[in-house]
């Protein structure tokens, strides 16, 4: 998988800046982005590891998602 420096960078903007290559490259592989991120984090989301957005990206779970699960369990 290719990685930019402006990758990398966009990254250590939202806090992951002592990855491993091998984080770099599976964190790229899946999709996750500086957006992403941030929007789990709005969500509530916080102190994530690459591995922890890895699987959760690889779940499909996303902003809504997270969202959609909390009104289920305000409903229960």
């Amino acid at each position: 998988v290719g990685v930019s420096a402006k990758y990398i960078a966009q990254l250590a903007r939202a806090g992951f800046k002592d990855l491993s290559i091998e984080d770099i490259q599976k964190l790229a592989a899946m999709g996750v982005s500086a957006e992403y991120i941030e929007s789990l984090r709005e969500a509530g989301l916080k102190n994530l590891t690459a591995d922890d957005l890895v699987r959760l990206k690889a779940s499909g779970v996303d902003q809504t998602f997270l969202r959609d699960a909390k009104r289920w369990k305000k409903n229960q």
